[in-house]
């Protein structure tokens, strides 16, 4: 039976992988090296449960949720690719949109589309909370840029909302505080620095997302509240 998936499922797996791909090419090139690796490894044919014994596989797993639009990318490539879902249930961290691993081929089509939506969410969410960044652009405490609803909402989309956010925070008028939003969706809280060097701060969470595995993101040390503060 043939899998069916939308056109504009497709087109939002192909669309946010190429753009990933030009603005990090290192993010790109280090996972296909990755999944090359994991397939000449593995037997596509064999048990899906032998998928995961080899060394290959936890270099993609090491790689967290923020390559899941790599995956998908392969995914929309080759319908039938069920190494591919295989990999991709193993990055979610969403229990929404897990898939059975007893029924990997029929999934295909629920797994693209439901991204797809989870996608143009996402998207909606970052405008939101660049249309309330521009509304309170002369500030300079973060507070004023994160003690909101729309930077709640992108806190609760959680880890998904990684790759297409690094795509906004790499651009040039891309959100001030955007290394807040990062560090409370990986450790659950804001850094809550006083004086920050934003540049450096953009630098070292593009060198994460683009080179390293997921749980070496930057980690600053909370803080303990001062008593009467």
């Amino acid at each position: 039976m043939a899998i069916e998936v939308s056109d504009q499922a497709l087109h939002s797996a192909q669309s946010l992988f190429l753009k990933l791909k030009e603005a990090f090419p290192s993010y790109a090139a280090d996972f296909d090296t990755k999944w090359q690796r994991w397939q000449q490894a593995i037997s596509p044919t064999s048990d899906p449960s032998t998928w995961s014994s080899v060394a290959e596989f936890d270099a993609l797993v090491a790689l967290g949720p923020k390559a899941i639009p790599l995956v998908l990318w392969k995914l929309a490539m080759n319908l039938e690719d069920v190494t591919a879902i295989y990999l991709y249930n193993k990055l979610e961290k969403d229990t929404a949109y897990l898939v059975n691993d007893n029924h990997l081929t029929h999934q295909v089509s629920g797994v693209l589309e439901k991204n797809f939506k989870r996608n143009r969410l996402i998207r909606n969410a970052l405008l939101d909370w660049a249309e309330h960044c521009d509304m309170v652009a002369r500030q300079r405490s973060s507070a004023f840029y994160t003690e909101c609803e729309e930077y709640e909402q992108l806190v609760k989309l959680g880890p998904s909302v990684i790759p297409q956010f690094m795509l906004r925070y790499k651009k040039k008028d891309g959100p001030l505080f955007g290394y807040e939003l990062l560090h409370e969706i990986l450790w659950g809280y804001q850094t809550e620095q006083e004086s920050v060097n934003l540049d450096a701060q953009y630098k070292m969470w593009a060198e994460w997302f683009e080179k390293n595995n997921y749980d070496q993101a930057p980690h600053h040390a909370r803080v303990p509240r001062r008593a009467g503060a």
